[in-house]
């Protein structure tokens, strides 16, 4: 829909991408395996067909995925 619950607990898209990258890794105890780009950790994630800080902050969720890198290998996505 298009209402907001609570205006006042949005956070933006920096903070959200923070969230579900490097805190997340936090709160699941692996900051050291992975969270970020770094020689030793582990370089899994996914490559998106656009930039979530270039596109309207409510379209984030409609960004398709192109595909991932998983154990140094690219995989590209069958949608």
């Amino acid at each position: 829909g298009t209402t907001v619950m609570a205006p006042g607990e949005r956070i933006g898209v920096e903070r959200a991408m923070r969230a579900i990258t490097i805190d997340a890794a936090y709160i699941i105890g692996m900051e050291n395996q992975v969270r970020s780009l770094e020689p030793g950790k582990f370089a899994d994630f996914a490559i998106l067909e656009d930039d979530p800080f270039a596109v309207d902050p409510m379209k984030i969720k409609d960004i398709a995925v192109w595909g991932t890198a998983f154990a140094g290998t690219l995989h590209k996505s069958d949608r």
